[in-house]
């Protein structure tokens, strides 16, 4: 008949083996609630002015949280964001284009894709007092509640504001955006093409010289430029 014995000093290992499994669990537990906490606290309780609460039964999510990224983006996107709809195609005996939209941006405020086509949606049928849908403005302050520092919404909201040429304001969001990604050549672009709008163009000429030092593909700025005898 054999026996089972644990010397003192096996006691004491096992101990501290257990204890380093305990605050390893720990360690992750808190990384989690930093992680997490803060953004269900603001989506939960945080009221954006004239634009609703952050609130939703599914979400809502950070598009840029690697984690909602890869586990809760493809559910909404499967439902509500085709190909179609963020082409603004509207379908027979389906949901209209804005139902869709609205659920993605509810769900994934800061959804890049989906605010760059509720931004041409609004473009094409401007919202209007009193309507269920919000206006784009709406849905950007939204998306910036939710993550303020998620720079290609303040890039994709400035393009919003270009494109209706108020130009002060889209100024404002570019710079913005420069602060966090100060390497992006596709927003050094769109701040040439501003300064370009507002007839600065030594500004428009030093962002496009930056754009196209990254290989930036699209020539339309350098074009413009260059028939004001600038370039």
């Amino acid at each position: 008949m054999s026996s089972f014995s644990l010397s003192s000093s096996g006691i004491i290992n096992f101990l501290r083996l257990v204890m380093k499994w305990v605050l390893s669990a720990m360690k992750i537990l808190f990384l989690c609630f930093l992680l997490f906490y803060p953004l269900y606290v603001s989506a939960n309780n945080f009221d954006v002015p004239g634009c609703g609460n952050l609130s939703n039964a599914y979400g809502p999510f950070d598009y840029t949280n690697p984690y909602h990224y890869g586990q809760k983006l493809k559910i909404v996107e499967g439902a509500h964001f085709s190909p179609e709809i963020e082409r603004l195609i509207e379908r027979k005996g389906k949901n209209r284009v804005i139902d869709d939209l609205d659920y993605t941006l509810r769900a994934f405020p800061n959804h890049h894709r989906a605010l760059m086509s509720v931004a041409r949606y609004r473009i094409l049928n401007p919202w209007k007092y009193g309507e269920r849908f919000k206006s784009a403005d709406c849905y950007f302050k939204r998306a910036l509640a939710l993550n303020p520092n998620d720079a290609n919404v303040y890039m994709i909201y400035g393009i919003y504001k270009h494109k209706l040429k108020k130009y002060d304001e889209a100024e404002k969001l570019y710079l913005k955006a420069l602060v966090f990604i100060p390497d992006s050549a596709e927003l050094q672009y769109n701040i040439g093409l501003l300064y370009f709008a507002k007839q600065d163009y030594d500004k428009a000429k030093k962002f496009a010289k930056e754009a196209y030092r990254q290989n930036f593909p699209l020539k339309g700025l350098e074009n413009k430029l260059k028939k004001n005898g600038v370039w």
